[in-house]
């Protein structure tokens, strides 16, 4: 069997049971996925009522996850953010965008759709 690990592959010519090919392929995608880990996993203190990135250098928001959709609360400080794009959508509880000492230049059109809530920034 093959196996496609992003840019090579893993060839195996050996006879292997079906759920142990199972059990190694889910393992392989953990792996490559940890690698590209969410800034709340990384840079941010993060819970389902808030998001608080500090001087992180994030050059954008945070896309939200299960566990952060629900966030009242976002704060970004020191940040690389440039372009507010319309990345808010999912964050549909949201009230209060914080985003103090960031270089934001650009705002698009559909920037702050989504969040119905959002009063203060």
């Amino acid at each position: 069997f093959v196996i496609d690990i992003g840019s090579g592959n893993f060839k195996m010519d050996i006879a292997v049971p079906k759920c142990l090919l199972t059990a190694l392929i889910l393992y392989i995608n953990i792996l490559v996925i940890s690698g590209n880990t969410h800034p709340c996993e990384k840079y941010c203190t993060c819970n389902q009522y808030s998001i608080e990135c500090k001087s992180y250098n994030l050059s954008e928001i945070p896309a939200a996850t299960k566990d952060t959709e629900s966030a009242t609360e976002i704060t970004i400080t020191n940040g690389k953010i440039k372009t507010m794009k319309g990345n808010l959508g999912n964050y549909s509880r949201l009230r209060t965008l914080s985003l103090k000492n960031n270089e934001i230049s650009n705002i698009t059109e559909n920037a702050f759709c989504g969040p119905k809530y959002l009063r203060y920034m």
